[in-house]
């Protein structure tokens, strides 16, 4: 190497750093702390809104479920009616599938089937009850309250 070749440029930190303020607008690898503040509060945001609606549609999902199992129970305890003329003791779950010869899977949101000697279809969860009487009206209490519950509106 002769007294020609040109000299190579050491790269340090301060050079960067110094290189950095001198050309602003230079093309730099990396995010700035700003930048990612930035991101973090705009996925923030965007989480607040879409996550309540998540919530709601939940809870929606939980009321469907126990409407559809409890429509067929109701059905049966009407067609044991016609054929005894009495509506059967108080069941829980299991005395449901085996006196009403109704199959249904286990709730996959926690609801816990019975009926009465009344022919009262029940739906309970730890944040209400969910009642179809015999005569086709639904009822509840806690959340499902008709007055003042706040998922009454998703059965409607």
């Amino acid at each position: 190497m002769g007294r020609d070749a040109p000299q190579q440029a050491v790269v340090t930190r301060a050079n960067m750093t110094k290189d950095m303020a001198m050309n602003p607008g230079a093309n730099h690898e990396g995010f700035t702390l700003t930048e990612l503040l930035i991101v973090v509060v705009i996925i923030g945001i965007l989480a607040s809104l879409t996550i309540p609606r998540f919530f709601g549609h939940a809870e929606k999902a939980a009321t469907a479920e126990a409407i559809a199992i409890m429509g067929p129970i109701h059905r049966a305890l009407l067609q044991y009616h016609d054929e005894h003329g009495r509506y059967p003791d108080a069941l829980e779950a299991d005395g449901i599938k085996d006196t009403l010869s109704i199959n249904f899977e286990d709730s996959r949101h926690g609801w816990n089937f019975s009926t009465d000697a009344s022919g009262h279809v029940t739906a309970s969860r730890t944040n209400g009850n969910l009642t179809l009487q015999a005569t086709g009206v639904w009822t509840g209490d806690g959340d499902y309250d008709p007055e003042n519950g706040q998922y009454w509106p998703n059965l409607k």
